[in-house]
């Protein structure tokens, strides 16, 4: 196995986590490594990137700017640190006390839906479609069925009038 599938395998286990990486032009971008490809391209959600200025004649400043979600090439990324897991969401009312809905019992299950009868079951006068409605278009219960020619919408009337020329 290469280094690439490698790394791409231990990137995998840290889907969620908040990540600072260090690029090759010495910036540093933080964000939830949200996928990883074939070429270690990384998504990253919620970013923040970081990098140093210099300024003529007194210390380097560092200015951060929110980037929100973006796309790091893998071949200008030199590291990856992870550094703090998901944070998993407790839930308001876990169990614990008579809150709203603390200590129902589980949901009974839903009732088996009846098994509907199979086409060579129906009685021979009774329309296809569902029981107790008339015919008609497929999907419109209760309209006349209407002979439509190719490219025609539904309700238009064929052009020409009604048998004619």
């Amino acid at each position: 196995m290469g280094k690439v599938a490698l790394s791409r395998k231990r990137l995998v286990k840290f889907f969620g986590w908040k990540t600072r990486v260090t690029l090759q032009d010495s910036r540093t971008i933080t964000g939830i490594i949200m996928g990883v490809d074939k070429h270690v391209n990384l998504v990253i959600a919620d970013t923040e990137e970081t990098r140093l200025i210099k300024v003529k004649g007194g210390e380097p400043r560092e200015v951060k700017r929110t980037l929100g979600f973006m796309i790091l090439r893998g071949q200008d990324i030199l590291t990856v640190n992870p550094f703090e897991p998901p944070k998993t969401k407790r839930r308001k009312d876990d169990g614990k006390g008579a809150g709203k809905g603390g200590n129902l019992p589980p949901m009974p299950k839903m009732p088996a839906m009846p098994k509907m009868p199979a086409l060579g079951g129906m009685p021979r006068g009774m329309p296809m479609g569902m029981p107790g409605m008339p015919m008609g278009m497929p999907g419109m219960p209760g309209m006349p069925p209407m002979m439509m020619r190719p490219g025609m919408m539904p309700m238009m009337r064929p052009m020409g009038g009604y048998g004619g020329k």
